[in-house]
């Protein structure tokens, strides 16, 4: 499948699942050195480590209150922000190896629904914290040394929008933390006739 690649040098207690479960139903499938959480966790430096990288669902289905930046775009384009009101899941990603040795880890997740958002620097990610953190501990800071490294982190996005692929993550000293936006998903008509229906059994009772 033909991916969009974007290298990072262009802009400056918890339940692992290895299948998808009810906890993260935005997500399809992962492969490689990727672990679900299905807890939110503590993600400051060295509390959370492994030598995979750690993806834990923060907001499913979740309105946005206010406006929040992104670095880029589904398409791996330059982002702007995304409006309040807009509708989202949204995928914390931490990679935080026990101890200081050089570790790289691969792999790809694909969601249900398209990649909206991507967020890779560390103001940008402690910017939004307020509105999708939802409960995790994350680092206080904006500092560029929590989100991706120009030295050498990959990402990329396929050609339909809905597979984060990641080439290269490298830690040593420090930790690699990045968020990851989808579009939430659209209620099947089936779904939306149960609403209705609910709905009208609600006002009868209420009479």
């Amino acid at each position: 499948m033909a991916t969009q690649n974007f290298i990072v040098a262009a802009i400056a207690g918890t339940v692992l699942a290895s299948t998808v479960s009810t906890a993260t139903a935005g997500i399809s499938s992962v492969s490689g050195d990727i672990d679900i959480l299905t807890e939110s966790a503590d993600f400051r430096g060295n509390r959370t480590e492994s030598s995979n990288v750690r993806i834990y669902q923060e907001q499913d289905t979740f309105l946005l209150p206010a406006s929040v930046s992104i670095d880029m775009d589904g398409a791996m384009e330059s982002g702007d922000s995304l409006a309040n009101g807009v509708e989202v899941n949204s995928y914390y990603f931490h990679f935080d190896p026990v101890g200081r040795d050089r570790t790289v880890a691969t792999g790809s997740v694909t969601f249900g629904e398209q990649i909206i958002g991507i967020m890779v620097n560390g103001q940008t990610l402690f910017l939004s914290d307020p509105v999708l953190a939802n409960g995790s501990i994350v680092p206080n800071t904006g500092s560029a040394s929590r989100g991706l490294d120009a030295g050498g982190d990959v990402i990329s996005v396929s050609a339909d929008g809905f597979t984060l692929n990641i080439e290269s993550l490298t830690s040593s000293a420090s930790y690699d933390q990045f968020r990851v936006l989808t579009a939430a998903p659209i209620p099947t008509p089936g779904a939306m006739a149960l609403l209705g229906l609910g709905g009208l059994a609600a006002a009868r009772r209420r009479r």
